[in-house]
């Protein structure tokens, strides 16, 4: 899977995104919504 650094930007839109990513990231349910994003 692809982990791009998260940048210090005034709260983006992807940020959300990105954050339930990084948790989720080593749950089988973000692997799944990760699968279904990309």
């Amino acid at each position: 899977k692809i982990h791009q650094p998260l940048s210090p930007k005034p709260s983006p839109p992807i940020a959300s995104s990105e954050s339930i990513f990084s948790t989720e990231s080593e749950t089988s349910w973000g692997s799944t919504v990760s699968q279904f994003f990309l």
